[in-house]
């Protein structure tokens, strides 16, 4: 399914933007689990079997909400991650979400792909009047991929990032 396809078939009310995985409030983040990891890794030194088992278990979830790779600033259920943030509400009508809508749905020259790991650092939700969240895409600008809400990879066009890069920009977003 292209990105085109995928708008068709939804029915929303409004768009939130999200970002995260960047700035100070991840850089914060990055700096607490280390100090927590440090103070977990010295309490495993002197740990009987059950409580260096639970502590491994505490070290490993530090690492991997901080870890880039895979990871999503909003999740499937909503949740979003400790270094996200909304960035943008844009109800339907909106010239923003209309241009940005026109983006999406136009093609911006041959299909690319690429082989690149993509950090999601950015997001765009569609909700339903009720605020029930109806679709997702995930974007990595770093190596121009597109997830939807379940993180199948969508197909882009080559110049499709650096028109969404300056939307995105000018409603808020620090890219």
């Amino acid at each position: 399914m292209k990105i085109p396809q995928f708008l068709e078939n939804l029915d929303f009310a409004y768009v939130i933007t999200y970002s995260g995985l960047r700035g100070e409030k991840y850089k914060k983040l990055v700096e607490e689990s280390e100090l927590a990891i440090i103070d977990f890794e010295k309490q495993l030194k002197t740990a009987r079997y059950m409580q260096a088992n639970k502590i491994n278990k505490a070290i490993e979830a530090l690492r991997s909400e901080t870890q880039l790779y895979h990871q999503l600033i909003i999740a499937p259920h909503g949740k979003l991650h400790k270094s996200a943030e909304v960035i943008r509400k844009l109800e339907k009508g909106e010239p923003e979400l209309i241009e940005l809508l026109d983006i999406l749905r136009k093609e911006h020259g041959f299909e690319v792909a690429s082989p690149c790991i993509p950090v999601f650092r950015d997001a765009i939700g569609f909700y339903a009047a009720s605020g029930d969240c109806v679709g997702m895409l995930h974007l990595c600008f770093e190596c121009g991929q597109v997830y939807n809400q379940d993180l199948q990879s969508l197909p882009v066009t080559v110049g499709l990032f650096e028109k969404l890069r300056e939307s995105l920009i000018k409603i808020g977003h620090s890219i």
